[in-house]
């Protein structure tokens, strides 16, 4: 379910990370291993907190950052983003065309074959 969600502005993430004992109107650069994050201001069951989005497949990274901290929301995040109106299925064709493509899902067709495509994607998660 957590690699390769898509949780923010379109982009796929493997892990989400938060941060409580800073503010959240200061960023951080989180390096680690292969990445180098700046973290944002993000609002997650009513609480803003600083918000780090790790790309899918550098959990090694995420892992560290936990040991050094930070608080793994990945499951909260993708529950909230799923109940949001923000489902792919409200978005426009070229959101929609780069949502599916973030995921490695092909482009070929139409809206309708690509909606399929993405099901059974969802369906194998």
């Amino acid at each position: 379910m957590n690699d390769g969600e898509i949780i923010n502005n379109g982009q796929a993430y493997g892990r989400v990370l938060r941060r409580y004992d800073c503010s959240p109107k200061l960023a951080m650069r989180y390096c680690g291993y292969d990445v180098n994050l700046k973290s944002a201001a993000h609002e997650l069951d009513g609480k803003v907190a600083l918000t780090l989005f790790f790309p899918p497949g550098k959990e090694n990274a995420a892992v560290r950052a936990r040991k050094l901290g930070w608080i793994d929301e990945t499951d909260a995040w993708n529950l909230q983003y799923k109940s949001s109106t923000t489902h792919w299925s409200n978005f426009g064709w070229n959101e929609f065309r780069k949502y599916a493509g973030n995921l490695g899902i092909d482009l070929a067709g139409t809206r309708e074959d690509i909606e399929k495509r993405l099901i059974e994607f969802e369906g194998e998660q």
